[in-house]
């Protein structure tokens, strides 16, 4: 009930219309609002996906390292892992303080060689 799915293909139809028609600047000012829109309702996980994908890197890795702080006072180690698993080493270079939540949630959740 109240719940529906789009098929890929109507979703890659649809972004492909609205780049056509307003541009990837306009695609990215759309990401940025709904990340800000999550952030308001605390989904964190989709604020950091819409933030990845607006053109705006300095509110992405805000968002990010505010999602890390909440988890980690949480206990919600593996979202940390899954948020920051992706990022390159110049990114960890540039954010430091998402290093540390790294190394913290790898080795409480007992990744050591991982964390290594």
């Amino acid at each position: 009930p109240d719940w529906y799915r789009y098929h890929p293909l109507l979703k890659d139809f649809l972004l492909k219309r609205l780049e056509t028609e307003f541009g990837q600047a306009h695609i990215s000012k759309l990401h940025y609002k709904v990340a800000s829109y999550f952030l308001k309702e605390r989904d964190l996980r989709s604020a950091i996906y819409h933030a990845r994908q607006c053109k705006e890197r300095l509110f992405y890795f805000q968002i990010l390292e505010d999602a890390c702080s909440e988890w980690f006072k949480l206990g919600e180690l593996e979202f940390i892992i899954d948020s920051l698993n992706n990022l390159s080493v110049e990114e960890f270079h540039s954010h430091p303080r998402l290093v540390t939540y790294q190394l913290y949630a790898l080795s409480f959740s007992r990744r050591f060689n991982q964390a290594a």
